[in-house]
């Protein structure tokens, strides 16, 4: 599985989120990706809307002959929705699956 969290910004009052998820070998024929935001103190998942942003990038870097172009996701939310300390959470669903991955990205503010 090669995901990555790009960027976090904590801007005004938002927290962006940028990122890709993607099964090496498989092609994405379905974005299906949702990024929670878990937070340690109550052991609570938050879900967060999540966008896909469809770009060639990944899928020419691979240059396997696979399409990733729908890897690629953001998110944006109120800082006021989460607690600050939550970590990033990516629930990888496409083409069938079902796997939640937990980064070591912290949303800190």
């Amino acid at each position: 599985m090669e995901y990555q969290i790009e960027e976090i910004k904590c801007q005004y009052n938002y927290v962006q989120i940028n990122g890709y998820a993607y099964e090496p070998g498989v092609s994405l024929d379905k974005a299906d990706t949702v990024l929670l935001a878990w937070d340690p103190v109550t052991d609570t998942y938050y879900r967060l809307p999540t966008e896909h942003v469809k770009k060639e990038k990944l899928s020419k870097q691979a240059d396997d002959g696979f399409n990733y172009d729908y890897a690629q996701f953001q998110s944006v939310t109120l800082r006021t929705k989460l607690p600050s300390g939550c970590r990033v959470c990516i629930w990888y669903r496409g083409n069938g699956e079902n796997r939640l991955i937990s980064t070591d990205e912290v949303i800190f503010y």
